[in-house]
C-alpha cells in the first residue's frame, strides 16, 4: 500500500518555518541532521498545524532531542531518544499529550469529538510493544468523547533483563 506521507497524494501544503539546520548526506547511509527552531505552521492533509518546536539531532545512531507542538487541537511534547544503531532498537523518552484531538487534526476520520490527555515514560528495547523489554508507563490517561470519559493508569514492566 502507498505511504500515507506520499507526495503524490498532495497531503502536504505550504509551510512556514524558521529552523537552523546542519545536514550531512552520506552515501549509502542515513544522513546526519541537527535542527533547532520553530515551524510556525505546517499544512498536512488540509490542516494547518501550529507552533511546532524542534531541537534535536538525527544521526546513524537514531534521534536525540525534543519535539513539541502547541496547537488549538492538541499540545504534544516528546523528549528523549531512540537508538537505531543496534540490531534491536532502544527507546528512552518522556511524552505528553494534552487535549489531543486526532479527528480535528485530520489524522483520522474516526474518533470524532474525542480528546486525549496523557503522560508517558518509556525505557525499553524492541521493535514493537509486542517484543519490548524494559518499562513503559502511561500515567493519567484521560479520554473524553461525546459518550463518556475514561481515566486509566497502566505500567508495563518486562520481566526479562536487558
Amino acid at each position: 500500500p502507498p505511504s500515507p506521507f506520499s507526495l503524490k497524494k498532495k497531503k502536504f501544503h505550504p509551510t512556514d518555518f524558521d529552523l537552523h539546520v546542519d545536514a550531512t548526506l552520506i552515501p549509502h547511509s542515513r544522513p546526519i541532521i541537527i535542527a533547532d527552531g520553530l515551524i510556525s505552521h505546517f499544512n498536512y492533509n488540509k490542516y494547518d498545524y501550529k507552533n511546532i518546536r524542534l531541537n534535536g539531532s538525527y544521526t546513524k545512531a537514531g534521534f536525540n532531542g525534543k519535539i513539541s507542538m502547541d496547537d488549538t487541537n492538541g499540545q504534544i511534547s516528546v523528549d528523549g531518544s531512540f537508538d537505531l544503531e543496534n540490531k534491536i532498537p532502544r527507546f528512552n523518552l518522556k511524552a505528553s499529550l494534552k487535549n489531543f484531538s486526532p479527528n480535528n487534526l485530520h489524522l483520522t476520520d474516526k474518533m470524532k469529538k474525542t480528546e486525549i490527555t496523557m503522560g508517558l515514560q518509556a525505557n525499553f528495547i524492541g521493535h514493537s510493544i509486542d517484543d519490548a523489554i524494559g518499562e513503559i508507563s502511561i500515567d493519567s490517561l484521560f479520554k473524553a468523547t461525546e459518550q463518556h470519559i475514561r481515566y486509566e493508569k497502566t505500567h508495563h514492566h518486562s520481566p526479562e533483563e536487558w
